[in-house]
């Protein structure tokens, strides 16, 4: 009897010793000589785990070109006054017109949104004595339309503007390589009413 009880009290002493180190899970012990050193849990690292990168979702430049075209015409609508004033029409496009008299940057005289966005920024880097919209057909003038859509209308607005001639005499002014119908078809004299 004395072996069996010698044996168990080296158990419970074991297993007070495992449960006394599980216990104390919040650090590791570690022994250097007859120093213990604590090392806290946020200094262990843990493998890093490998996640399969996500995707980065591709947005089509028509779409996107879409939105900008349509979110400037929003942010116009108010600015601009439609009180009958001259203004010189710089473009006037819908998205899938065929335009015999100009090409895209691709050589196509067909024009898609992107196209038209890019021919918006392209004349607002070129020109100057003006202010720079973008309108909606359908807000002004004829009120004209293709399908139900706009024509995405870049106008030039000044004070200088008083009439039809002086529209057109800027405009041969800023675009000099052009004459007759071809300068009528990058820059003419609009009114703008409701």
């Amino acid at each position: 009897m004395p072996v069996v009880l010698v044996v168990l009290v080296a158990l419970v002493v074991i297993l007070a010793l495992v449960a006394g180190r599980g216990s104390n899970r919040s650090s590791d012990i570690q022994a250097a000589g007859s120093q213990t050193t604590m090392i806290p849990r946020s200094a262990i690292s843990t493998p890093a785990h490998s996640a399969t990168p996500k995707p980065t979702p591709t947005v089509d430049p028509e779409v996107a070109a879409q939105a900008e075209l349509d979110q400037m015409i929003a942010e116009n609508r108010s600015r601009v006054p439609l009180n009958g004033q001259f203004a010189a029409m710089l473009a006037g496009k819908w998205v899938g017109i065929e335009d015999p008299l100009q090409v895209n940057a691709e050589g196509s005289h067909v024009f898609g949104a992107a196209d038209i966005l890019a021919e918006h920024n392209a004349i607002k880097a070129r020109v100057s004595g003006v202010q720079l919209v973008l309108l909606d057909s359908r807000t002004f003038g004829n009120h004209i339309d293709h399908q139900g859509k706009p024509l995405y209308v870049t106008i030039g607005l000044s004070s200088s503007f008083h009439d039809r001639d002086s529209v057109l005499a800027w405009c041969a002014q800023q675009f000099p390589e052009f004459s007759g119908d071809e300068l009528l078809n990058r820059c003419t004299s609009t009114r703008l009413a409701a």
